[in-house]
């Protein structure tokens, strides 16, 4: 889809228009680098990015997807 030419201000207005609903990344700095008021697509953030603890709490993860709003903002800590 070429998104990785794109500059990083413009995937979370790409990804709406897209018709994506959902944002799950691991940059905990999402919030104070984006308006994340303005846009309709929930987002949510995971605590830390290691892909050992991930794995372990996949159902926590499951769960936020499942509760999370259209425009809501959640971080799920992972241990």
């Amino acid at each position: 889809m070429g998104w990785d030419r794109r500059p990083d201000d413009q995937l979370i207005s790409l990804a709406q228009e897209t018709g994506y609903r959902l944002l799950i990344t691991a940059d905990q700095d999402i919030r104070h680098q984006q308006n994340l008021a303005a846009i309709s697509m929930a987002v949510i953030v995971l605590i830390p990015n290691d892909r050992r603890l991930l794995r372990r709490q996949v159902d926590d993860i499951v769960a936020a997807v499942n509760a999370i709003g259209p425009g809501e903002y959640r971080e799920v800590a992972v241990a």
